[in-house]
Protein backbone atom coordinates (compact mmCIF):
# COMPACT_ATOMS: atom_id res chain seq x y z
CA UNK A 1 0.00 0.00 0.00
CA UNK A 2 2.98 2.17 0.62
CA UNK A 3 3.94 1.82 -2.60
CA UNK A 4 0.51 3.25 -4.05
CA UNK A 5 0.45 5.99 -1.81
CA UNK A 6 3.64 7.10 -2.97
CA UNK A 7 2.51 7.07 -6.01
CA UNK A 8 -0.45 9.05 -5.24
CA UNK A 9 1.84 11.46 -4.22
CA UNK A 10 3.96 11.53 -7.05
CA UNK A 11 0.99 12.26 -9.35
CA UNK A 12 -0.67 15.11 -7.24
CA UNK A 13 2.16 16.31 -7.18
CA UNK A 14 2.80 16.84 -10.88
CA UNK A 15 -0.78 17.82 -11.47
CA UNK A 16 0.28 20.68 -9.03
CA UNK A 17 3.24 21.41 -10.82
CA UNK A 18 1.83 21.07 -14.44
CA UNK A 19 -0.75 24.03 -12.93
CA UNK A 20 2.35 26.28 -13.40
CA UNK A 21 3.69 25.22 -16.46
CA UNK A 22 2.82 26.32 -20.25
CA UNK A 23 3.15 22.40 -21.03
CA UNK A 24 0.32 20.80 -22.89
CA UNK A 25 1.29 16.62 -22.17
CA UNK A 26 -1.52 14.97 -20.23
CA UNK A 27 -0.93 13.76 -16.87
CA UNK A 28 -2.50 10.29 -16.13
CA UNK A 29 -1.86 8.06 -12.65
CA UNK A 30 -1.02 4.83 -12.79
CA UNK A 31 -3.88 2.33 -11.83
CA UNK A 32 -2.16 2.12 -8.51
CA UNK A 33 -2.45 6.09 -8.34
CA UNK A 34 -5.55 6.09 -9.93
CA UNK A 35 -6.90 3.56 -7.16
CA UNK A 36 -5.42 5.90 -4.04
CA UNK A 37 -7.53 8.29 -5.30
CA UNK A 38 -10.18 7.17 -5.80
CA UNK A 39 -9.95 5.62 -2.44
CA UNK A 40 -9.07 9.37 -1.04
CA UNK A 41 -12.12 11.04 -2.95
CA UNK A 42 -14.65 8.38 -0.74
CA UNK A 43 -13.43 10.47 1.94
CA UNK A 44 -15.17 14.04 0.58
CA UNK A 45 -14.52 16.09 3.02
CA UNK A 46 -10.87 15.28 3.20
CA UNK A 47 -10.42 15.03 -0.46
CA UNK A 48 -11.99 19.09 -0.48
CA UNK A 49 -10.04 20.26 2.02
CA UNK A 50 -7.22 18.81 0.34
CA UNK A 51 -7.65 19.92 -2.97
CA UNK A 52 -8.67 23.57 -1.43
CA UNK A 53 -5.19 23.48 0.42
CA UNK A 54 -3.22 22.36 -2.36
CA UNK A 55 -5.26 23.98 -5.63
CA UNK A 56 -7.31 26.47 -4.69
CA UNK A 57 -10.45 24.34 -6.15
CA UNK A 58 -11.65 20.94 -6.28
CA UNK A 59 -10.15 18.19 -8.63
CA UNK A 60 -12.09 16.58 -10.66
CA UNK A 61 -11.07 13.03 -11.79
CA UNK A 62 -11.53 12.11 -15.75
CA UNK A 63 -11.18 9.01 -16.92
CA UNK A 64 -8.42 9.38 -19.68
CA UNK A 65 -8.47 7.35 -22.81
CA UNK A 66 -4.53 7.50 -22.93
CA UNK A 67 -3.07 3.90 -22.02
CA UNK A 68 0.21 5.21 -21.99
CA UNK A 69 1.35 7.25 -18.84
CA UNK A 70 3.38 10.11 -19.59
CA UNK A 71 7.19 10.53 -19.58
CA UNK A 72 7.31 12.84 -17.02
CA UNK A 73 5.24 10.80 -14.50
CA UNK A 74 7.09 7.93 -15.39
CA UNK A 75 10.41 9.66 -14.48
CA UNK A 76 8.93 11.20 -11.30
CA UNK A 77 7.75 7.80 -10.10
CA UNK A 78 11.49 6.31 -10.14
CA UNK A 79 12.80 8.74 -7.67
CA UNK A 80 10.37 8.33 -5.20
Amino acid sequence: MEHASAQYRGFMYLVWEKRFSDSKNSVVPTDLAKIVWLEHMDDELSYDNFCQELFGEYLQFRESSKKDESMEYQQAISFI
